[in-house]
Formats: structure tokens, sequence, C-alpha cells
């Protein structure tokens, strides 16, 4: 507030607002837009857009507004009938950092969980010696796309619909309905979920509803890997032929399936299924499994000691 004495030595009357008190007065803002609109696809490969303004509480400034607040050195500047504090030095390094995001972004494409990083308080550039300050001057927000999004992620109940149509033999309760609706989000993002163990919560029958959602809405057929305990295979097999017949399901373990027969599923591939069963311990003795691109890897029992 270097300017406060040099305006009252010319004969400037300048009061500092109550609300002033101990606290800083306003200060100009540089504002990171991440997500404003849907990308152009969904998923890991989804890129989304980034847009950045100097802002006054809230309100953006114009170019004139900019260039007069990055003229200062420090101090106060008269901006739209108040006081604000300036650091034009401080103000410029700001809206380098964003103006750098803005363009690789734009280069680029800014990836979802990139846009996390972001929004969690990350630096917006890799530069070095970023000052806890520098919050206090520049912040990156969600637009509407993601905000929505976000929302959705928090309260599922809110998503669209997702039909599984006539595959599934049974009938979801809201909760379960709630859940596929967010399962079904994660999975377009590309995003992944843990489903704790709760008696009754039907784990297993809202995999099902995914799976046929998902079948559903894509015209080419992409297999999902699925991995238990050898012990639950066969209840995952009978599971799937009670409530989800339409799953053209295989079980690739040899209390399945031969030797030989296992040979001829590597060779011939898995793209005509909908789901490859198998357990733990044949990961291991199943290279080929990570030679596929997989849509969904369901886990069960995924724990840790």
């Amino acid at each position: 507030m270097r300017d406060v004495p040099q305006l009252e030595a010319a004969g400037v009357v300048v009061r500092m607002p109550a609300a002033w008190q101990g606290k800083h007065p306003p200060r100009p803002r540089v504002v990171g837009t991440v997500g404003g609109k849907a990308p152009s696809g969904l998923g890991q490969n989804a890129l989304l857009d980034f847009s950045m303004a100097v802002t006054l509480e809230g309100e953006a400034l114009t170019e004139a507004e900019i260039r007069e607040l990055l003229a200062k050195s420090e101090g106060l500047a008269l901006v739209r009938g108040q006081w604000i504090e300036v650091d034009g030095d401080h103000l410029r390094k700001m809206i380098d950092r964003f103006e750098e995001a803005r363009r690789a972004a734009n280069e680029n494409g800014l990836g979802f969980s990139e846009a996390m990083r972001l929004l969690a308080g990350s630096n917006v550039s890799a530069e070095d010696g970023a000052s806890d300050v520098d919050a206090e001057w520049a912040q990156v927000v969600a637009g509407p796309w993601l905000a929505e999004t976000l929302q959705g992620l928090r309260s599922p109940q809110g998503l669209a619909q997702v039909d599984a149509g006539d595959g599934l033999k049974g009938t979801l309760r809201p909760y379960q309905e709630a859940g596929v609706r967010w399962l079904y989000l994660l999975a377009k993002l590309g995003l992944g979920a843990c489903l704790p163990t709760i008696w009754d919560w039907g784990k297993r029958f809202r995999c099902f509803s995914l799976l046929l959602v998902l079948k559903r809405q894509d015209s080419a057929r992409q297999p999902s890997l699925l991995v238990a305990p050898a012990s639950l295979l066969a209840n995952w097999a009978a599971e799937i032929e009670r409530f989800a017949p339409g799953l053209k399901a295989v079980i690739a373990h040899p209390s399945a399936m031969s030797a030989a027969e296992m040979k001829v599923l590597e060779r011939k591939g898995v793209a005509e299924m909908d789901l490859v069963i198998t357990s733990y311990g044949s990961l291991l003795r199943m290279p080929w499994i990570g030679e596929v691109s997989w849509r969904l890897a369901v886990l069960d029992e995924a724990q840790g000691d």
C-alpha cells in the first residue's frame, strides 16, 4: 500500500473501508477454467479444454485494465471505483504460468487425470519455487461440463438413467440403479471404482448390469476381464447364467478347460467374448491376457493384506 502516502501528500483523501481492518484489500486473480465444454471423446484419451481470465471479485477484467495493473510494481490501484491491491510482477508471473498451461492444452490436450491434479491445487506449471501466496493470486476451477460430471460422481442419484435391457434377468433396487449409473460414468471416464463388501448390496448383479449396458451401446464387441479367487469362478459363471445369460462368457482356468482348449483360446483370441473369467494365479501362466485391450477389468476380492 505504498501509494497511500503519496496520494495523501497530493491532497487526495483515501479512506480505507472498515471491512479492510486486519485484512487485505481485494486483489485481482488469475483464474483457469478446465472442462468448460464436453470433450470430443470419453475415457482416458478424452482431452479437456483450458481457458484463463484475470478477474476481480468474480468479474473478468478487460485487456486495458490488465495492462494498467501490470504496469504497476506494487501498491494500490483504483479499478472500477474501488481500491485494490496490486503486485504487477506477481500478477505477470501468474498470467504467464496460466498462459503456458493454456497453450499446452490447446496443442496437446488436457487429460482428465491432469485436470483433477490442477483442481486439487497442484502448480499450473512445473516451475520451481512456487510459493504458498500463489493461491491468493490464482486458482483453477471446473467449467460447466466438468462441474456437472464431478457432481454426478458425488451424487449418482441425479445421473441419467442407463438401460441394461431385457438381457438382465432381475430388477435392480433403487440404490443399485444409482450404483450402476455411477459405475457407467466412471467407465466412460476411464476411471476405476472400489465397491465395499456389504451384505446384499448385489455387487455381481450391478457388474452384470454394467456389462450389459456397455454391450448395448457399442456396436463392436470388446471383451472384459474378470479376475477372482479360483474358489469363486464357478459361482460367477452360475450367476451369469442366472442373471445375464446373454453375456457370452468363458472361464479361462484349468478347472474349466483342458490345456489344449486353453491353447485354442490363446490362439483364437477372445474378440467374440463378452467376458473372460480367470483366477489371480492364472494371470502369471497366461501372459497373453496382458496383450488384450480389455473394456473393463473387474477384480473380485481385491483386498490387500
